[in-house]
């Protein structure tokens, strides 16, 4: 995550990088609610599939299926 947060709404978890962030920033422009149980499984799954994309994309090219899914062998 970049060293600063540019100005908007988010609707994202809080991570410890996250936190970092708003405790860098004025207290009135920043609100952090608690996450409604009801909606907890959209934003949670929502975080881990950023996480995943993330990670899949780190890997290199050339084989990336296979070290994403060892299992798998192309034609």
């Amino acid at each position: 995550m970049s060293e600063s947060l540019p100005p908007g709404l988010y609707d994202q978890v809080l991570t410890e990088g996250l936190e970092k962030l708003l405790n860098k920033i004025d207290t009135l422009l920043a609100s952090t609610p608690n996450l409604d149980p009801g909606d907890s499984h959209l934003f949670l799954s929502q975080h881990l599939y950023l996480l995943l994309q993330s990670a899949l994309q780190g890997l290199p090219h050339h084989g990336r299926i296979s070290l994403a899914v060892p299992e798998y062998h192309p034609p």
